[in-house]
């Protein structure tokens, strides 16, 4: 079965096409004793429960089928399914530690808090290895394991090895052979420079032959060397480990997410600082920010908003406290605050941040960085 993959604004989408859907964020990696029982076993808890909760047959048999299929990626790994009607909607595939329990549900309002909490765990960022005679370069989004660009370069191959001829001659093929060197690194960073300017990685991961690698750093872009981290590791031969080259990247990864959550943090707090009233801090004032469209960058902690509920619309204004607040729109569900706030955040095309109460002001769970200063409360006040 294919799977599908959806961007924020395929998300957005999505949401606005109505129906009942049937979803599963589940942890499937295999790194354990006994992978086919631990599989059955954990299939057969989410299988109960989508019963349980009302799905219809023809759903949890597409489910079923997808993760049947192994996810192609190394474990910790998850996958996070939506179905509707009998057909998979969403499906991806989710490499990292899950970032909140396995989820389970069926309704009108699917709760994409697990996959956007994921999605915001990684970052785009490419891999390059670098040997004598070219290299390799993938580059990878955010949506699933697979790289979105997998291409070789290959160079000149002759007099790669340094010859060690003696008198004279000694000293000439040297010199040719580190200039075919230099040439082959060139026409990788040239390749190299002309992703990053179209996939735009936030990370450039660079690794192999330590000379090639040297003559590869001479040759890139001021945009690639911005985003590079070089790694003393080569898997390019046969049986070379990439146990190093992951680590790094993983501690890499999760410095960026870091970085962009205290970037998001820090226009709060100059943000809520102004007079023009530039930010919004606690459920109810961000709900309304929500609704008017108003929220530029929602920061919330899933954690603390802990058994808080809302209610969510068909239509604008999304979400809101109390019924009386619709303004004509259908109430679809009362659902947990965190998964009526992301909704809403998709639904009007603010960026979402997750981070701790502990950073927020006055502590809250949530709070909004706005697009347009927010008036009175009274006008004229």
């Amino acid at each position: 079965m294919a799977a599908h993959s959806a961007d924020e604004t395929t998300l957005s989408e999505l949401l606005r096409s109505g129906g009942n859907w049937s979803q599963v964020y589940l942890d499937v990696s295999l790194d354990v004793e006994d992978p086919p029982q631990r599989s059955h076993l954990q299939w057969r808890t989410m299988r109960d429960g989508l019963v349980d909760a009302g799905a219809p047959g023809e759903d949890v048999a597409a489910i079923e089928a997808v993760l049947a299929e192994t996810p192609g990626v190394g474990s910790p790994v998850s996958r996070y399914i939506l179905a509707k009607n009998g057909e998979i909607v969403l499906s991806e595939v989710l490499p990292g530690p899950q970032v909140q329990d396995n989820t389970i549900g069926y309704g009108p309002v699917p709760d994409l808090v697990p996959l956007v909490r994921h999605r915001r765990a990684l970052s785009p960022y490419m891999i390059v290895e670098a040997g004598r005679d070219g290299g390799r370069i993938r580059v990878y989004g955010t949506r699933g394991p697979d790289a979105v660009v997998d291409t070789t370069t290959v160079g000149r191959g002759d007099s790669l090895n340094k010859v060690q001829a003696g008198g004279w001659s000694n000293p000439r093929y040297q010199h040719h052979t580190e200039e075919i060197w230099k040439q082959n690194e060139a026409e990788l960073a040239d390749e190299v420079n002309a992703l990053v300017l179209v996939h735009r990685p936030r990370l450039l991961l660079l690794a192999g032959d330590v000379r090639a690698v040297q003559l590869l750093e001479g040759e890139l872009s001021a945009a690639s060397r911005d985003i590079l981290s070089t790694v003393s590791t080569y898997t390019r031969p046969a049986g070379a480990s990439d146990h190093e080259l992951r680590s790094q990247l993983a501690a890499e990864l999760a410095t960026l997410a870091d970085d962009e959550r205290r970037r998001a943090l820090d226009r709060l707090g100059v943000q809520e600082g102004d007079e023009g009233s530039g930010a919004q801090v606690g459920v109810g004032a961000v709900v309304h920010a929500l609704q008017q469209g108003q929220v530029d960058t929602l920061l919330l902690d899933v954690q603390a908003l802990g058994d808080r509920h809302l209610l969510a619309f068909d239509a604008e204004p999304w979400l809101a406290s109390v019924p009386e607040e619709s303004l004509g729109a259908t109430i679809l569900d009362k659902v947990a605050a965190p998964v009526a706030l992301v909704r809403a955040a998709l639904l009007t095309d603010a960026d979402i941040v997750f981070t701790d109460a502990r950073d927020l002001p006055e502590k809250s769970e949530v709070a909004a960085v706005l697009r347009w200063p927010a008036g009175p409360p009274v006008p004229g006040t």
